[in-house]
Order: structure tokens, then C-alpha cells, then sequence
């Protein structure tokens, strides 16, 4: 199913793209009319094998002011601008991802990749945690449609569980489900941080 998988990933970019590009165009001129450059947000993510790629976003947080540090995304999180709400509420700042998928960095279905100081703990606090990078990481996930978020080392343990049920149970059938949840996840708006 690997081989299918990655085929039907290019496929469905390729697919989505008429759409999703001029969406994503507009999602890039609502950041540069209301919160200037950069409009992208680019982190190092650990992928496939433990590999790092640099992940794309479209920005939807103010700057970071001088020695502000970086803590997850929390439910009301002041840092998220008025256009970034409304770009994390219909996932179109995960648009530039594509990108990623067509790459091979990313898988549209897989654990989300996480970035490698945060794996590094918790693959020590959660030796479990490597067996993520079996597969490819993806833009929605198991853990992403059943769990939600996760900003602390408790609820990363409880998406630690759907991500290690999707690595053992990939399928076709696994990945439809995904995709039918998603949707109804963007088009209600829900699980928003």
C-alpha cells in the first residue's frame, strides 16, 4: 500500500490544486495586507526515517518579540492574529504543505511532524514515540481527527497511541476514514487552538 499511497498523494495534490492554489494565493495576500512579510512560516520538522525538511505554513502569528520563548499553540493563544484565526479555523495555512507532499517529505495522511528538539524529548520521555517516522508524516492524521492538538507531554502521550494504531493499521480503508473526518472537521471549523 506504501507504493499506492505516495502515488494517490501526488495524484490528489495534483487534483486539489485548481483550488487550492487560489486559495492559498488569497490565504498569502489576507498575511501580507495585515501582518507584512515574511507570510510564510518555515521550521525544521523530523520526518520519514528521523530525516528533517523544512515544513511550510502560511504565517497566522504576530513576531516573536526579543527572548519571547516558543511554547505550543494553547486554546486562545494571544499570538495568533485576527487572519490567522480564520486561516487555522479552515486549515488554509496548512495549504503551502502540498508543496511538502509533492516532495515527499509529507504524506497527505500520517502523524504530524514534530519539530526535532520536541521529538528528541519526547522520544526520551516516550521511547515509543520513533516509531512514528515509519511512515511518512502527513498533513491530517489519526491522532489529528480523533485527538485534537496536543501542548504537553500527557496529551502528546494519549496521540502517541493513534499515531502508533495508524502506523500498525495503514490501509486504504484507514486513510478514507481519515480523509472523511477531516472534512468534516474543516467544513465545522472545530479543534482549533
Amino acid at each position: 500500500y506504501r507504493l499506492v499511497k505516495r502515488l494517490l498523494d501526488v495524484g490528489l495534490v495534483l487534483f486539489l490544486l485548481p483550488v487550492a492554489l487560489p486559495v492559498a494565493l488569497a490565504g498569502s495576500a489576507a498575511v501580507l495586507v495585515s501582518m507584512g512579510r515574511p507570510v510564510f512560516f518555515v521550521q525544521e520538522r523530523v520526518g520519514l526515517g528521523g530525516t528533517t525538511f523544512r515544513m511550510w505554513k502560511l504565517r497566522t502569528m504576530r513576531n516573536a518579540r526579543p527572548g519571547e520563548p516558543q511554547n505550543a499553540t494553547l486554546t486562545g493563544d494571544s499570538r495568533i492574529t485576527r487572519i490567522g484565526r480564520i486561516l487555522r479555523r479552515f486549515r488554509i495555512d496548512e495549504l503551502p504543505q502540498l508543496w511538502n507532499v509533492l516532495k515527499g517529505d509529507m504524506s497527505l495522511i500520517g502523524p504530524r511532524p514534530e519539530q526535532p528538539g520536541l521529538t528528541a524529548d519526547y522520544v526520551r520521555e516516550l521511547p515509543a514515540f520513533a516509531y512514528r517516522h515509519l511512515v511518512r508524516p502527513g498533513i491530517t492524521g489519526w491522532a489529528q481527527v480523533r485527538a485534537g492538538y496536543a501542548a504537553n507531554l500527557e496529551e502528546t502521550r494519549t496521540k502517541l497511541q493513534y499515531d502508533l494504531f495508524y502506523v500498525k493499521k495503514l490501509s486504504f480503508y484507514l486513510d478514507l476514514q481519515i480523509v472523511f473526518r477531516t472534512f468534516w472537521t474543516i467544513t465545522a471549523g472545530s479543534g482549533v487552538r
